[in-house]
């Protein structure tokens, strides 16, 4: 259990360690305007302090889960032989030194303090938890609000299809991955409705680089080429472009069309195809449901 904790730990501080990595790049970075720089630096903050109380109250956890032993200790004969003794110490001590009025006791046995000091723990660790509501709640304003400045700072991009490859250059590179993007830059290059292109590679661009899950950047790549793709057919693309799947969905499966297909595991590919196809909605790149 503490070995399992410790790395609980470990995985909070990298996701930290990239938080903020992530914002001294947005505040060394000036290719764009100063609001949507403004914006994405004010969503790095607020992950990062998200991601900070999230360490605090996994530690609070852990406090809490030692407190509990503490108190449950507390019960038995041994901890009250010990209490016992400690108090008489205080009296032998007062005895000798005689400095101040005699010590009285501020409790009636172990358990009290052991309880008081569990009860503040679970004090503390409830008005974590509040804190770190309050902020998700802000989670959806932060995202609209740099997904407008992505907007209006979209028709300044000169070049979409440069912005497309120069963010489609994240993703592994496969024989499959390669023909797909060289089909995507020809077609953002050609003159056929070029004006609803610039806008589409203008904005794709926007969401590879804000993605941080490579398993995010890469459906995003399939429905880029294929709008109507379902969930299934987004997995065998992955699995033919040859995306690198995350260690924790399914050790036991090789691909990411077992995974979908396994009942118990298909949620967590789900929620990443959702949350692309949410995004590519809002910004009106797919036909809303």
């Amino acid at each position: 259990m503490a070995m399992d904790r410790n790395v609980d730990r470990i995985s909070l501080e990298s996701e930290l360690a990239d938080i903020e990595q992530e914002l001294s790049r947005l505040q060394a970075d000036q290719s764009t305007s100063a609001g949507l720089r403004v914006a994405r630096q004010a969503r790095c903050e607020h992950l990062r302090e998200k991601k900070r109380l999230e360490i605090k109250l996994h530690d609070l956890k852990g406090k809490i889960d030692r407190l509990k032993a503490e108190y449950e200790y507390s019960k038995t004969p041994g901890a009250h032989k010990m209490w016992r003794d400690r108090w008489r110490m205080r009296q032998a001590g007062w005895a000798l030194g005689r400095v101040g009025p005699m010590p009285t006791p501020q409790d009636t046995g172990p358990g009290v303090e052991a309880l008081r000091n569990l009860r503040n723990a679970e004090s503390e660790r409830d008005s974590t938890k509040a804190q770190l509501a309050d902020l998700c709640k802000k989670d959806t304003h932060l995202e609209n609000l740099v997904i407008e400045k992505e907007r209006e700072q979209a028709p300044t991009v000169a070049c979409p299809a440069a912005e497309f490859e120069a963010a489609e250059a994240l993703l592994p590179a496969s024989p499959s991955t390669i023909s797909q993007k060289r089909t995507t830059r020809q077609e953002l290059r050609s003159g056929v409705n070029e004006n609803r292109k610039h806008s589409a590679g203008a904005f794709a661009s926007g969401l590879l680089k804000r993605y941080r899950s490579e398993l995010k950047r890469a459906v995003l790549i399939q429905l880029m080429h294929n709008p109507d793709a379902t969930d299934l057919e987004i997995c065998r693309g992955l699995d033919a472009d040859g995306t690198r799947r995350p260690c924790d969905e399914g050790l036991a499966k090789d691909t990411f069309a077992e995974v979908y297909m396994d009942s118990h595991l298909r949620n967590r590919i789900e929620t990443a195809i959702s949350k692309v196809r949410r995004d590519l909605r809002e910004l009106n790149l797919l036909p809303p449901r």
